[in-house]
């Protein structure tokens, strides 16, 4: 008989694959049910066009509106509720980092994807940790930003090899004087790996029949526990510790 975490681990295998990018693709103010909806979030209008006009007649994205700035992304989001939004981080009146981490908290299912000429080795990390599912160049080709999007909607994350290193080597940093699952009740450890899947605090409050506040105050905990800010922070430190074994 599968313990509750090899019966996860078999759920959840494909979200420890990333290694290598993919692409995705839209279409505007159609909001077919199979498709991806998706909201471009870029104040570059030249930019934002092309795309808009790259997944016009794409059959498994689409295009459900533009914006040029944070705060109307938030408002476009909770209206639209996309499963996708591809963020530009420099944006004026609320930037795109702001308005991820706000939409993070009302709409925990929304991937976020980071397009952007920065490539900090500091600020990448630092929004991987808020949560970003994805980061890509602006100089990433179409085919490649296609099908990070379907991988993203697969896998609940996608990144780079160089980024998948950054995001190692921290985890190694971090965890040098972290506890190993060995130090999790058993409690501790369903939700943790729940957390891996990018579960909202209600779904696990669900599954393991407790308030979604005992829930919020276990989240705490792990995150604490491991020194990490994310799920995806989390699932590599899983991964690195056994606990996905």
């Amino acid at each position: 008989m599968r313990t509750f975490t090899q019966t996860f681990c078999v759920e959840v295998r494909c979200c420890l694959l990333h290694e290598t990018p993919l692409s995705l693709c839209s279409t505007k103010h159609n909001k077919p049910m199979n498709r991806i909806t998706i909201i471009i979030a870029e104040d570059h209008p030249i930019f934002r066009d092309g795309l808009v006009a790259r997944f016009k007649d794409d059959k498994e994205i689409v295009v459900v509106d533009e914006v040029e700035n944070g705060q109307a992304l938030i408002e476009k989001a909770t209206a639209l509720n996309p499963k996708v939004i591809l963020l530009d981080i420099e944006m004026p009146v609320m930037s795109g980092k702001e308005s991820m981490m706000r939409l993070k908290k009302t709409h925990p299912n929304i991937k976020f994807i980071v397009l952007s000429m920065n490539e900090s080795e500091k600020i990448i990390l630092d929004l991987v940790e808020k949560g970003c599912n994805a980061y890509l160049s602006k100089h990433v080709d179409f085919p490649e930003l296609r099908t990070t999007i379907k991988m993203v909607m697969e896998n609940g994350y996608h990144f780079t090899e160089e980024i998948n290193k950054l995001i190692y080597e921290k985890v190694n940093h971090n965890s040098a004087d972290s506890p190993t699952p060995a130090d999790f009740s058993e409690k501790e450890r369903q939700i943790a790996l729940y957390i891996c899947m990018e579960d909202t605090n209600e779904d696990i409050a669900k599954k393991m029949n407790m308030s979604k506040r005992t829930v919020e105050g276990y989240r705490l905990r792990i995150f604490d526990k491991t020194n990490v800010k994310s799920p995806i922070g989390l699932l590599k430190w899983a991964q690195k510790h056994g606990m996905m074994d």
